[in-house]
């Protein structure tokens, strides 16, 4: 078994990770839209101080598409231009933390390590935005910013995953309602293990590191 990695963000303006899923591949733009709730959105993450962040999500800015972020502030899962649920809570102590977030078109879920930090009622439609979703980076305006903090086994599925406490796994699995996931494992870091397969791109210097061991699939 060869090292294990992570996405890990600089900051620099430009440098992110980006998946194609709508104009520039319209076959499987259905997909991560996520306008059908319910689903779920989850990654592991690490900051080390108070300038460090980590985003996955559409564009910023606009009226449709959505976003996970973990900031100095906390843990937000937004529907632009219905909701941006926010929890405020601390972590940034340079520890790995599991973030995940599931809506069901009426309630919005914020778990941290498998616990619940928030749950508040929305009834939004989430309309479909036509941009990439973007990991490690926030894209808003003309330009996409670099988001300095590490992530890793970032998944999204069809349905809420969760309801209550769980105990978050190391790695993350594929199966029947996974619509994207990706280890960052060095031989294919940017190789989304669903069945859906969809392409990714790293822009910059996001190098996959072997750091992570404890995300690592034991052989």
């Amino acid at each position: 078994m060869g090292p294990c990695g992570s996405l890990l963000g600089d900051g620099a303006p430009g440098h992110y990770f980006s998946v194609a899923y709508a104009r520039e591949d319209p076959a499987r733009a259905p997909a991560l839209t996520l306008a059908e709730p319910p689903f779920t959105v989850e990654y592991w993450f690490r900051l080390a101080g108070a300038q460090q962040r980590t985003f996955v999500g559409t564009r910023e800015g606009e009226a449709q598409g959505w976003r996970l972020g973990v900031s100095a502030a906390g843990v937000s899962g937004a529907v632009f231009g219905g909701f941006d649920h926010l929890v405020t809570t601390p972590l940034r102590d340079d520890a790995w933390h599991h973030v995940a977030w599931t809506y069901d078109g009426r309630e919005s879920v914020l778990f941290v390590d498998g616990r619940v930090v928030g749950r508040e009622l929305y009834r939004v439609e989430v309309r479909p935005s036509a941009r990439p979703i973007v990991l490690a980076g926030l894209h808003a305006g003309a330009d996409t910013r670099g988001a300095p903090g590490q992530l890793d086994e970032v998944r999204v599925s069809r349905g809420a995953r969760y309801r209550g406490p769980f105990a978050p796994p190391r790695r993350h699995a594929v199966d029947g309602e996974t619509l994207a996931l990706w280890h960052f494992d060095p031989r294919a870091p940017s190789r989304d293990a669903s069945a859906l397969a969809h392409p990714g791109r790293i822009v910059g210097p996001l190098l996959s590191r072997d750091d992570a061991a404890p995300f690592c699939e034991r052989g």
